[in-house]
């Protein structure tokens, strides 16, 4: 296709035409409320941090993360400066996009239009809009012409920028600056590559030293100890293309034709990019994708794109219009798009595939910028109400960081078992056959909540208390502190993971019941305890409690005092016979803390039991918990 007059006339109308799709879809989803809490922990000058107190690298995108926190701090707010700096940055990628196909920007503008993944993460929060708008930038200084030194040194630059943004995002940005270093002196390629990867290195020796890794929380959490068999993530990871492809066949066919344009089109000159974004696809696959469609498919996505731009610019009028229908097509095989829907009248998110699903679907109700119900997290809102309160920190074990985590506030703990609490994530998942991708919980282990409340540690098992402690020490104490030095070194050099595999081997995954003589309960705790500030509370780990009497027992009622809303399940026994079980479903939350509740004993266990034992419903998302039980009469009728 051979430009005329108005090629620059209808790139800007390409331009504006996904740019009105970009602002339509804005949202915010709840994991970037993740990268927000350790924004907000910055400015507030409690470092770069989850919980304040502890050093953990809760995010996975450096250059973005530094990004946001600029941008917080010039504007004094989070959500709509995040949204602004995504989508200018995105559309920043498509500008650029649209300036390499020519005279067939409006086709290849119909094409990005097309793709679900790059409209709906041009905003949400994660770093795809720095992802995008680098990668686009890499693929094009890998092709300029001119002076190979120059280009080199410019690709280094935006290659290093690049794998800061996500470390991963070296595998497709590798081969790119190779193919920029071409005629380069491999000394000179030496120079280059040191100076545009300076400030990567410089944030894993920063990370290494303040957080105790060279990587964040979360790749532990996904990639290094979850413990699942890499065929079955791989496997997981066929299912995330599978998903990408039934809910945005466009993104995918976008991607398979610049791939193969790459590899057969030699003139483009566009190998190397059709090489990393291979690559980039296996290593999706390898690790099993994401829980969110699309996401992980922006970046060979847009570099894709780069290369069918190139091909349609001399493709001619009939191939260019060819490619846009196509995509047309492509899109409206996943049924409606939603930017042609009212915001209000977008659909549930009702299926998915293998637990991949649609992201923006979910969150764009609350979270959307013009949906009718939306909502904005205010920071440290809940952290505010405890001052007010007169109230000192909480630890809130809870599954569902983003936004919770971001009202928080700095007076919240939140232990998170799926992705960014520092010790459970080295443990493998707590149930091999039972994960999501993106959501490989653990389990706390005994003694392990109270070690946060309290500050002391009180982890049950040996081994496990022994390497808390060097990773208590090197995350919590004054940065060059001695003591901080050696766990820090022990830390890195793995000398205690072998009491680490102990725990797991003998304990973990068959956790103990926990003997607790009735005494210890008599002692009923307050209505409205929080179990975080009173160490008399008992926790119900999965394993259970085992209350135990001297003698027999014999009454028609329990009273007891439980927390949260999760069932428990009371078993009456005599020696090692079960009687009978009782079942209590809670009907208060954990905010009005403990609460009492009077069990009927059942008929099989009127003749005497010398223990109850108790199950609670611990988890991701819940703390079970006792701090009251003792034998009670049957209440007088009222007269």
């Amino acid at each position: 296709m051979q430009p005329g007059a108005s090629t620059r006339t209808w790139r800007i109308v390409g331009f504006a035409a996904l740019l009105a799709i970009v602002v339509r879809m804005a949202w915010l989803c709840d994991d970037a409320y993740i990268t927000l809490r350790s924004v907000e922990n910055l400015v507030q000058g409690h470092g770069p941090v989850w919980n304040v107190g502890e050093r953990v690298q809760a995010f996975s995108h450096p250059a973005w993360f530094l990004l946001l926190a600029l941008g917080r701090w010039l504007t004094g707010e989070c959500c709509f400066t995040t949204l602004a700096i995504g989508g200018a940055l995105a559309m920043f990628a498509a500008w650029r996009l649209l300036g390499v196909a020519g005279a067939a920007a409006p086709a290849l503008a119909v094409v990005l239009c097309c793709s679900r993944a790059f409209t709906d993460f041009a905003t949400g929060g994660l770093e795809n809009p720095l992802s995008s708008a680098l990668l686009v930038a890499l693929t094009l200084a890998a092709w300029r012409d001119g002076d190979a030194d120059r280009r080199c040194a410019r690709a280094a630059w935006l290659a290093g920028l690049a794998t800061l943004t996500r470390m991963d995002l070296v595998v497709l940005a590798g081969p790119l600056l190779l193919a920029a270093a071409v005629g380069v002196p491999w000394r000179r390629l030496l120079r280059h590559a040191a100076l545009g990867f300076a400030p990567f290195a410089a944030w894993t020796l920063f990370s290494t030293f303040y957080y105790g890794s060279p990587v964040p929380i979360t790749a532990h959490a996904k990639l290094l100890a979850h413990g699942v068999p890499p065929f079955d993530v791989a496997v997981q990871g066929l299912h995330y293309f599978v998903a990408c492809a039934r809910h945005d066949l466009a993104t995918v066919l976008v991607i398979a034709a610049g791939i193969g344009l790459g590899f057969a089109r030699p003139r483009l000159g566009a190998m190397p990019a059709a090489v990393g974004a291979l690559l980039y696809c296996m290593y999706v696959v390898k690790v099993g994708g994401d829980f969110m469609t699309g996401r992980f498919l922006t970046p060979p996505f847009v570099v894709a794109a780069v290369i069918v731009a190139r091909w349609l610019a001399t493709a001619g009028r009939g191939a260019a219009w060819t490619a846009a229908l196509a995509a047309v097509g492509a899109l409206f095989a996943g049924g409606t798009p939603h930017w042609l829907l009212h915001p209000d009248g977008e659909p549930k998110p009702t299926t998915h595939h293998h637990f991949v699903a649609d992201e923006r679907l979910a969150y764009a109700p609350m979270l959307g910028l013009w949906a009718k119900g939306r909502s904005t997290p205010v920071p440290g809102l809940m952290s505010d109400f405890l001052r007010q309160q007169g109230l000192g920190h909480a630890v809130i074990p809870w599954g569902q960081v983003g936004r919770y985590g971001f009202e928080a506030g700095e007076r919240i703990y939140v232990a998170d078992a799926w992705l960014l609490d520092p010790l459970m994530m080295r443990l493998p998942i707590a149930q091999p056959g039972g994960w999501r991708i993106g959501h490989f919980e653990r389990r706390p282990p005994e003694g392990y909540l109270e070690s946060l409340a309290t500050g002391e540690d009180r982890i049950r098992h040996p081994a496990l208390r022994a390497y808390y402690a060097t990773l208590r020490t090197a995350l919590r104490a004054p940065l060059f502190a001695p003591e901080r030095l050696r766990a820090l070194w022990r830390l890195l050099a793995g000398a205690d993971d072998a009491l680490l595999r102990r725990y797991v081997a003998e304990e973990y995954r068959t956790p103990p019941r926990l003997p607790v003589p009735a005494a210890a309960l008599a002692d009923e705790l307050p209505i409205g305890t929080y179990w975080y500030r009173e160490p008399r509370v008992q926790l119900v780990y999965p394993g259970g409690l085992a209350v135990q009497w001297p003698t027999p027992q014999v009454a028609p009622q329990l009273r007891v005092r439980v927390w949260g809303i999760k069932p428990y399940r009371f078993t009456f026994r005599r020696g090692d016979v079960a009687l009978a079980t009782v079942t209590l479903q809670p009907t208060r939350n954990w905010e009005f803390g403990l609460q009492e509740h009077t069990l009927d004993v059942p008929a099989a266990a009127h003749d005497g039991f010398d223990a109850v034992w108790i199950d609670g419903g611990m988890g991701a998302d819940a703390v079970a918990a006792i701090g009251g039980l003792a034998l009670a009469p049957l209440a007088q009728p009222p007269r």
